[in-house]
Parts: structure tokens; C-alpha cells; sequence
């Protein structure tokens, strides 16, 4: 048993060791003197914080001050001589050269009306094959779940079809439905709204007045919604009579920037794309939620 006091004062020694060294380290942290950390704000602190932003304001050119050009008006002559002709298709591109290529010109502003006009007669046209398709209704069908089902809106259908209530449908009718495929582009420079398909315009809407705040960086979003509102403020369906006489709104996501009529009731502070009426009530019904927007400054 010689061994065993050595042992213990071993033992000893080393545990008085281990708790000098706890002992040490402790002390040392709990006495180190602490570095402050910068405070970290989070994203909805940081918009409170935020000085708010200027609010500018543009507004359409006059036609008087669009410019006169011999070279785009004859060319513009040339392209709607043949828009009634077999070389429809020609005109229809001689148009959009000229809308692209003379965008600050009188025959421009003509040739982006003549160009809208022609080509969406063709996607009004029951009888003319593009982006449409002919449904057959069947049992348990509704105008929202066919709407729902491809991708078009109800307002769409019942002008298609000739229909003023979305009710009167039953089974085994044939419905001419066309999906809104369209793309908006929003183009605050040129003042213009652009409707697309397969990336090409097919309509330019003139921006009556815009006003957004100056700090918006947003490219690439998608619409919100597509409604309308009575006076009071009360959403209204495209079968209501009181639908027709109700404020069009065309939400951005994202974007505080809604589009609406040059009648629309404006607030103080009001951000928002103002139109022609003639232009919003025919907007709605060729968008739908989901439609992507490209906006350029």
C-alpha cells in the first residue's frame, strides 16, 4: 500500500491545477472589457427610418410638339396603304419600324394607333385562329373555373362570346376562349404603356400622367389583380350593373403604381399611371393576374 499516498497526492495536485486554471479563465472572461456591437436594424425599422422619397410627376407630350418628319410620314402613308390589302402583314411591320424607329414623330403616334387597331381586331375576331380556341362546356363547369382552367378572365369570355351574364351557360356550348398570354411593358421614359404578345407590341398606350416616387428600381414584376370599384370603394364583377360606370384598376405587384382612368378619384400624394378611359376599360380585359410587366425609367 506504499504506493497509494503518492498516488493521492498526484491526484491532488493535478485537480488543484485544473481548478486554478477554471478558476483563472472565469475571472478573465467575466472581467474582459466588451466591444459594442453596431446595432443591426431590420428591414421594416429601416423603411420607418427612411426620409421619404420625391414623388415625380411626367405627363404625355402634346401632339403639337411631336416632331414633323417627311421620311417617316411617307413611310407611314406606304405602310397603311397596305394594311387592307394581301400584304397586310407587310404594313403591319412597316408600322412598327416606324413606331421604333421615329418614336418622337407625328407618323409614329399615327402608326401606333393604326398598328393597336389591326391587330387587336384580330385577337376581338371570334373567326381569326390567334390565341383562341374553341371550348366545349361540360357538366359542373362555371365561367370562373373555365376562366381559372385557361387562363383568361370572365370579362374576356362574355365579350368573345356576345354574353352579358356569365350564367347563361350549359353544358355542350361551344365557347370561343382566349388565353391571356399578354405581357405589359410600362415604359416611363417614353411615356407609353406597351401591351405585348410573344414579345412583340401589339398596342401603345399613351401615358396621360404618371406619378411615382423617384427611388423605384423594380425591372421585372408580375400584375396583381385586375378589378373594379364603385365610388364607394365596393369591388364590383363584370356582371353587375353597376360594373360598366366603376373605376378599371390594374394592380402592379410589388409597385405602388396602379394603373387606372384619367377619372379615377386621386388622393393627395397619389402614385399611379393614369390613362385615357377608352384605354383602361380595354386593358382589363386583355390582362389577368400573373401577367408579367417589364418597367423601364
Amino acid at each position: 500500500m506504499k504506493w497509494l499516498l503518492p498516488t493521492l497526492k498526484i491526484l491532488v495536485g493535478v485537480f488543484l491545477i485544473l481548478a486554478v486554471f477554471c478558476i483563472s479563465n472565469y475571472i478573465a472572461k467575466r472581467f474582459e472589457p466588451r466591444i459594442a456591437e453596431p446595432a443591426k436594424v431590420g428591414v421594416n425599422e429601416a423603411k420607418k427610418n427612411k426620409l421619404p422619397t420625391e414623388i415625380i410627376t411626367i405627363t404625355a407630350q402634346p401632339l403639337s410638339m411631336l416632331t414633323d418628319s417627311v421620311e417617316a410620314e411617307q413611310a407611314y402613308n406606304k405602310a397603311a396603304s397596305l394594311l387592307p390589302t394581301r400584304l397586310k402583314k407587310e404594313g403591319v411591320a412597316k408600322l412598327s419600324d416606324i413606331v421604333e424607329n421615329h418614336p418622337s414623330s407625328l407618323a409614329a403616334y399615327k402608326a401606333a394607333k393604326a398598328l393597336g387597331e389591326v391587330l387587336l381586331d384580330d385577337f376581338f375576331d371570334v373567326h381569326h385562329p390567334i390565341a383562341k380556341k374553341v371550348y366545349k362546356v361540360r357538366s359542373g363547369d362555371s365561367f370562373l373555373k373555365i376562366a381559372n382552367d385557361h387562363e383568361t378572365s370572365i370579362e374576356n369570355m362574355l365579350i368573345l362570346n356576345s354574353l352579358s351574364s356569365y350564367n347563361k351557360i350549359k353544358q355542350g356550348d361551344d365557347l370561343v376562349i382566349m388565353p391571356l398570354h399578354f405581357n405589359l411593358v410600362i415604359n416611363l421614359k417614353a411615356k407609353q404603356v406597351i401591351l405585348e404578345y410573344g414579345k412583340k407590341p401589339v398596342k401603345y398606350y399613351e401615358i396621360v400622367t404618371a406619378n411615382y416616387f423617384s427611388d423605384i428600381s423594380l425591372k421585372k414584376t408580375l400584375v396583381q389583380s385586375v378589378y373594379a370599384v364603385t365610388e364607394e370603394n365596393e369591388t364590383v364583377l363584370p356582371i353587375s350593373e353597376t360594373y360598366r360606370n366603376a373605376h378599371k384598376i390594374i394592380q402592379i405587384k410589388n409597385l405602388n403604381l396602379p394603373l387606372v382612368s384619367t377619372q379615377y378619384p386621386q388622393k393627395e400624394n397619389f402614385t399611379g399611371i393614369l390613362l385615357h378611359p377608352s384605354d383602361i376599360e380595354e386593358l382589363v380585359t386583355l390582362l389577368r393576374k400573373g401577367n408579367l410587366v417589364e418597367l423601364r425609367y
